[in-house]
């Protein structure tokens, strides 16, 4: 990308970040209603793991949407945004968000909820550095 281009709401890169943080957040706060649905529950938040005793529906969710992901952060080439290394880096660290999430939804845990919510929030890191590594190149 040129360093004079100027991006605007219309911007395809805008709506590709959008997108990305979107889906993120989803299995982000499922892993964390999960661990925390009981204090949800006591403070009379609803939360999809206060209708989900066995954890089944926050765990697909949270595999759906961390699945998502990969074809989202596919198309960033199509959008003029990285290259092959972004993609790559993005569909390595999407893979291992997905890995996560499956996790969680074979042993709907704590521990694995923690897991992917840790994974979440390194998934977040890495994918913005490569978003931005991709708009400095």
């Amino acid at each position: 990308m040129h360093a004079d281009r100027r991006r605007t709401w219309s911007d395809p890169g805008a709506w590709l970040l959008f997108a990305i943080l979107f889906l993120w957040q989803m299995p982000h706060f499922f892993a964390i209603g999960w661990i925390y649905k009981e204090d949800y529950a006591k403070a009379g938040f609803t939360m999809l793991s206060l209708r989900d005793d066995d954890g089944r529906a926050s765990a697909r969710q949270a595999v759906f949407f961390a699945a998502l992901l990969l074809p989202v952060s596919a198309v960033a080439p199509l959008l003029a945004i990285g290259g092959i290394g972004f993609v790559a880096g993005a569909l390595i660290s999407g893979a291992v968000f997905v890995h996560a999430a499956m996790r969680f939804n074979r042993e709907r845990s704590n521990r694995n909820a923690k897991a992917l919510f840790m994974t979440s929030n390194l998934y977040l890191v890495v994918i913005m550095s490569l978003l931005v590594g991709a708009t400095l190149m």
